[in-house]
C-alpha cells in the first residue's frame, strides 16, 4: 500500500465497512508491519490513481486457514469485477502460503455482500448470534482453496 493511501483505507474502512470507529491508520500501519507470511493487504485504484477500495487477510499457519478482515469498494465502483479480482488475489496468495480454507464473517442481513460470497464460491457455515453486538448476528462462510485431503 502506498503512503498516500493509508488515511484513506482508514477512513474507508470505519465508515464504508461500518467497523468500530477505532480502526485508524495506526491499525492499518500495524497490520502492514506484520510478517508478509500472515497478512496481505490490497488496494484497488481506478485508472488514474483514486483510491477505489481496500481489502485485507490474515493467515494463520498453525491450521492453515486465512480470514479475511476487510473487503470494499467504493459504492459507485461495485459491479465492475474489481471486488471479485481482490477476493481471487486474497485466494490465491492464502493457496501459495500453504493455506488450505479461506473464511470470512459478515452480517444476516448483508444481503448483498452474502450473495457476493456465495457468488465467488464461498459456503455458509455457521451464523454467530450477537457477533457484533446484541441482536447483530454474523454469518461465518468459508471456500476451500485446496483439495482436500485424504483421511
Amino acid at each position: 500500500m502506498e503512503e498516500r493511501h493509508v488515511d484513506e483505507a482508514a477512513s474507508f474502512i470505519a465508515r464504508v465497512l461500518d467497523e468500530p470507529q477505532e480502526v485508524t491508520v495506526q491499525d492499518l500501519e500495524d497490520f502492514l508491519d506484520w510478517d508478509d507470511d500472515e497478512v496481505l493487504l490490497l488496494v484497488a485504484e481506478t485508472g488514474g490513481g483514486r483510491f477505489a477500495g481496500v481489502a485485507g487477510v490474515v493467515y494463520e499457519d498453525w491450521n492453515d486457514t486465512a480470514t479475511i478482515e476487510w473487503i470494499g469498494l467504493i459504492p459507485e465502483l461495485r459491479g465492475q469485477s474489481i471486488g471479485s479480482e481482490m477476493l481471487n488475489r486474497m485466494i490465491e496468495w492464502t493457496r501459495a502460503q500453504g493455506g488450505r480454507k479461506i473464511y470470512v464473517d459478515t452480517g444476516v442481513e448483508e444481503v448483498k455482500a452474502l450473495a457476493f460470497y456465495e457468488k465467488n464460491g464461498f459456503s455458509r457455515e455457521a451464523v454467530l448470534r450477537d457477533w457484533y453486538g446484541d441482536g447483530s448476528d454474523a454469518v461465518v462462510l468459508s471456500r476451500r482453496v485446496t483439495e482436500a485431503s485424504a483421511p
